[in-house]
């Protein structure tokens, strides 16, 4: 059967229904496995049904789908906002030990995911492959962002520290339990394009309403008492009610995602037994077939630049609106709503851009706009007179570019997940295995590491600049100076991650020639299988 679905394969390259690399990819060893995990795929497809790749999806789908995202969307922005503030400046944890303790949690989510994404693509259930996670762990993860901002009292040093460093590592953890599957769930829907950067689209503007949301509420009313504190984002006694607020609406949207999508599982593709289990080694052989796809690996080198410097810029955000800008917390509220206003404006554009431009373009302009608050930066370094309350002029140009940075942010992830779900596609046409699972669970797995050594290097930034505990106003202007550089080094980042993009090959009339040569190969297979 092997060889006769060979020759009918190479007759339709002969044809030239086939683009040349789809037929390059297709030639020799790695075709014998391809077309073995096609046959098995399809042996294993539940009976009367069939994997449809190219299916227009309902406008539920897509927003139910979309809230799923917020789960991870609210954890990044309360955990990412508030951990260094509250566990250094409320707690007095110190800053290498805090950037330290982020580090660790990383690094132990990034090491556990790419089980996450090997369990879920080889998960056999009635419910398939990803729905068993999403219902299973949108609670807990709600719960550990709660306890991770409620420790007890009298830990000192040490006892903060394993607090943090544990707390995060659950939290992360967890999300990654439910994100993972989330993300593979996106790419199985459907393989069109338009479809797929719609479904992205969706899910990246509610998120970036709902997440944000979450942090406006805090800034103007939860964290918004003083008390005997200069500012309310330093009272302690603000932060139960507050994290209590977004953990009910990640358990909420978490449920929100299997239940609107659950209609679509007869429709997903189902998982089959792709090799021998061999523990470690299959997760290993997992990852090696995904990293020998070119276009990963581009991927994979440009978002090792983006989240380092994500990750910088994450850790440093409220401090640097704090203690470098001097914003109050209701100035800061002002920063929180661009995220809902970028949310609102980006996907209508990314749609349209995507529809005229290669994906790769867009994501370059992305990553070159998110350098926007690097030269604003600049400008405050080298101000000839130093400022106490900060100007209106400045807090404008301010808010204008943090809206440049929410608004590359979501075209990014909209972009990258989009581009993620493609290159599924050229793996399995190489490889004969769908696993985007393990495409995804790697990607974060990077992401992770990646963000993990920016926190470590903001924290060692905050220790060896001399930034300790006490008020913005009683800052010097040298330190100020100091918190500045670490942005330049984030948009230095931003933009040497643009050039590695360049290098992105996947056209989208190469990823119609992909879709239509998997789509040819299940029909022969399926033919031959009908034979037997």
């Amino acid at each position: 059967i092997n060889a006769e679905y060979m020759g009918n394969t190479t007759s339709i390259n002969k044809l030239g229904l086939l683009s040349q690399d789809a037929a390059n990819v297709s030639s020799g060893e790695d075709n014998k496995e391809a077309d073995i995990g096609a046959f098995e795929r399809n042996a294993h497809e539940a009976p009367g049904e069939k994997h449809q790749r190219r299916r227009q999806l309902s406008l539920v789908t897509k927003i139910g789908f979309g809230f799923g995202g917020v789960v991870a969307g609210v954890k990044d922005t309360v955990f990412l906002t508030i951990s260094m503030v509250y566990f250094n400046q409320i707690r007095g944890l110190r800053g290498g030990l805090a950037g330290l303790a982020l580090t660790i949690a990383l690094l132990v989510d990034a090491i556990v995911d790419p089980l996450i994404g090997a369990a879920s693509d080889r998960l056999k259930s009635n419910w398939g492959r990803r729905h068993p996670f999403l219902y299973a762990f949108a609670v807990p993860t709600s719960f550990a962002l709660f306890v991770l901002f409620n420790p007890p009292h009298g830990l000192g040093q040490l006892g903060l520290f394993f607090w943090f460093c544990v707390g995060a590592s659950v939290l992360r953890t967890s999300v990654s339990l439910y994100s993972i599957p989330l993300f593979a769930l996106g790419a199985e829907l459907t393989a069109d394009q338009r479809e797929r950067t719609a479904l992205m689209a969706w899910q990246s503007a509610i998120v970036y309403i709902i997440a944000p949301g979450v942090m406006l509420l805090g800034f103007t009313w939860l964290l918004a008492r003083e008390g005997a504190a200069e500012t309310g984002m330093l009272n302690e006694a603000n932060y139960p009610l507050f994290t209590g607020f977004a953990s009910f609406m990640m358990a909420v949207c978490g449920f929100i995602a299997p239940l609107s999508t659950h209609h679509e599982i007869p429709h997903l593709c189902h998982s089959i037994e792709q090799e021998p289990r061999g523990g470690g080694l299959t997760i290993l052989r997992d990852l090696r077939r995904v990293l020998g796809c070119r276009n990963f690996r581009v991927v994979f080198l440009a978002a090792v630049l983006s989240f380092v410097a994500w990750g910088v810029a994450e850790t440093m955000g409220t401090i640097n609106a704090l203690y470098f800008w001097r914003m109050s917390t209701e100035q800061l509220s002002g920063i929180a709503a661009m995220w809902p206003f970028a949310a609102v404006t980006a996907p209508p554009l990314v749609l349209y851009l995507s529809s005229r431009c290669e994906k790769r373009t867009v994501i370059i302009f992305a990553s070159i706009l998110q350098t926007s608050m690097t030269f604003l930066v600049m400008v405050r370094i080298t101000a000839i007179a130093p400022y106490d309350a900060i100007p209106a002029g400045l807090l404008m140009a301010i808010y204008l570019c943090y809206f440049f940075n929410c608004f590359a942010s979501v075209t990014m992830i909209t972009t990258i997940q989009s581009i993620l779900a493609d290159v599924a596609d050229e793996h399995e046409l190489s490889s004969g295995y769908r696993q985007e699972g393990a495409i995804y669970s790697a990607r974060l797995f990077v992401s992770k590491c990646a963000s993990g050594l920016g926190h470590a290097i903001a924290g060692a930034a905050l220790d060896v600049i001399g930034f300790e505990q006490t008020s913005p106003s009683s800052v010097p202007e040298s330190t100020r100076t100091r918190l500045g550089m670490i942005q330049v080094f984030v948009g230095i980042l931003s933009f040497t991650s643009a050039l590695v993009y360049w290098q992105y090959r996947l056209t989208r009339e190469q990823h119609q020639n992909i879709v239509k040569r998997l789509e040819l190969r299940e029909e022969n297979v399926g033919t031959e299988m009908a034979l037997l």
